[in-house]
């Protein structure tokens, strides 16, 4: 079903594109249960895993940037194994797998944004405005990844970058 999506047919809902993307190796967060945990003051690691073109367009507040590509739980072996870790990128996938990555360490609270960015800016939660985007609209515009995914997001410009020919 996923390379039916990626080639462009059949395209599912959002939910059911997850359901299928997903392999449910870490627990997720929902966006309202982030948002109430960031609201709450509550100490949290938030990860942003995307590309550094990603994270130029849009973030989301008090989230650290380390690009999945590169990434590695070496940096963060000092944390305690219980601490809370919410990670996201655009839609799950590859916060799911370096969510795998901290569980294989022993870490004990690890989780993945259901949805990532794009969820959470479908929800109007709060983004901040990334290094490469002017304030020419209210609302900080969400990279796509790619158009198979970027087709998902609902409120606000999606971006790619490179640009990306539909």
């Amino acid at each position: 079903m996923i390379a039916e999506v990626a080639a462009g047919e059949s395209p599912l809902a959002y939910s059911d594109y997850l359901f299928e993307l997903y392999e449910d190796t870490v627990p997720v967060a929902t966006p309202s249960e982030l948002e109430r945990a960031r609201a709450s003051n509550r100490t949290l690691v938030l990860l942003d895993v995307r590309s550094r073109a990603e994270r130029s367009v849009s973030y989301i507040a008090g989230s650290e940037f380390h690009d999945y590509d590169g990434f590695s739980t070496q940096s963060f072996l000092d944390l305690p194994r219980s601490a809370p870790i919410i990670i996201y990128c655009a839609v799950g996938y590859r916060s799911e797998r370096v969510g795998e990555m901290f569980l294989e360490h022993g870490f004990t609270d690890v989780r993945h944004l259901y949805g990532g960015i794009i969820e959470w800016s479908n929800r109007g939660l709060p983004l901040e405005r990334g290094s490469s985007q002017s304030s020419s609209s209210d609302r900080p515009p969400v990279h796509g990844y790619l158009p198979q995914w970027g087709r998902y997001v609902t409120t606000g410009e999606v971006v790619y970058d490179p640009p990306v020919e539909h």
